[in-house]
């Protein structure tokens, strides 16, 4: 870390670590499981038109997922998405499907699947970009 060369720096230096970082997970999650398959879902907040925010979802160690992330109502077609796994999370991953779904249709869907389930500290980050 870099050295302070007075209090004034030295709390901007730590104001500056401590940052929360782009990833954001202010939305709700609204979960359930069946049949070893947790369906997650969350609405982006009211951020407008364009990418929203990007979801960090921990998946559950041995299952598997469908996600749904719902454009907000000021912008409500999801026209685009993307995901990321984390390195544990890319070990056996299958993406099943990526789709937006005629009803809803605020929201695109993911389904994803590991042969033995999700490995343990298994991240996905999850984003639409959504129009009016």
């Amino acid at each position: 870390m870099k050295s302070c060369i007075n209090r004034a720096s030295c709390v901007v230096l730590l104001s500056a670590s401590l940052a929360a970082p782009a990833v954001a997970n202010e939305t709700a999650l609204v979960q359930n499981e069946r049949n070893g398959t947790v369906h997650a879902a969350v609405t982006a907040p009211a951020a407008g038109v364009g990418w929203q925010k990007i979801f960090n979802y921990a998946v559950p160690a041995g299952k598997n997922i469908i996600f749904s992330y719902t454009c907000p109502d000021n912008a409500k077609t999801p026209v685009s998405n993307s995901f990321s796994a984390n390195t544990a999370a890319k070990v056996g991953l299958q993406l099943v499907s990526s789709f937006r779904p005629l009803n809803p249709s605020q929201e695109w869907d993911w389904a994803i699947n590991w042969p033995s389930g999700a490995p343990a500290n298994s991240h996905i980050y999850f984003n639409v970009y959504c129009v009016q």
